[in-house]
């Protein structure tokens, strides 16, 4: 059986992700911002390889979205790799140190 506390950070980090995503829109993957100057003025264009999101040039409020988007999905692929690993601990453990069994005649102690 896997330690509680390996069980406990489990939890917090799968509410984590879940505070995270629920906080506002999520950017998929593929999709960066790139920035551009021209006619000595700097610019911001969203710039995707996913089919679902299309190039677009960001003003001042888009890009600060797109950002926090951004962040929020970085934040999350960070925390699923945290719990992935968290995951292949408790398996081992859970392998490595099969549960304790007493016999149906000896008592508890």
């Amino acid at each position: 059986m896997a330690s509680e506390y390996l069980e406990a950070e489990r939890q917090r980090i799968a509410d984590a992700i879940s505070i995270i995503a629920v906080g506002g829109s999520v950017a998929p993957s593929n999709v960066w911002i790139s920035p551009y100057e021209k006619k000595g003025h700097l610019y911001h264009k969203l710039t995707s390889n996913n089919p679902k999101v299309k190039n677009q040039h960001l003003n001042a409020l888009a890009l600060q979205d797109w950002r926090l988007r951004i962040q929020r999905r970085d934040l999350i692929a960070e925390l699923e790799m945290q719990l992935k690993m968290l995951d292949a601990l408790i398996e081992r453990q859970n392998r490595a140190a099969p549960e304790l069994s007493l016999p149906a005649d000896r008592p508890e102690p």
